[in-house]
């Protein structure tokens, strides 16, 4: 596995535990931006442009979308931090990236990549956004 690799999963392991710590107390939403915001912008635009530098041609749409994928939830996550899911949007949001992470996860698995790691985690900081709130 690549270094690369295993400090994401680090970090999103370690945002994972640290979203289910902060849900539960009422700390500012500076902590979360310091956390969430930086960590989705990294996993949007600042990867897929290290992927495309590096010409790494394989399967690259697939690495792609699974980088917007984890965005968009890590973001989701923050917004439903500070909004709640009071809104039939974020609900189905949160399903149809469930349904895409699912499909994410198969094609990782099936190909022999470890990226499917981090949509395991992706899925579980979901669950835990949807249902804590």
């Amino acid at each position: 596995m690549k270094k690369q690799t295993k400090i994401e999963i680090t970090v999103l392991i370690l945002l994972t535990f640290l979203n289910f710590f902060l849900i539960k107390k009422e700390l500012s939403s500076l902590l979360y931006i310091f956390l969430f915001i930086p960590l989705g912008l990294y996993f949007f635009p600042i990867k897929p442009i290290m992927l495309i530098v590096k010409n790494e041609r394989e399967s690259l749409a697939y690495k792609i979308i699974s980088c917007f994928i984890i965005s968009l939830s890590i973001i989701l996550a923050y917004i439903s931090y500070l909004i709640g899911i009071k809104f039939t949007f974020i609900k189905i949001a949160y399903l149809i990236e469930l349904i895409i992470n699912l499909y994410l996860i198969s094609y990782f698995v099936k190909n022999k990549d470890q990226l499917y790691i981090l949509h395991i985690i992706i899925v579980l900081l979901n669950a835990m956004s949807y249902y804590v709130n």
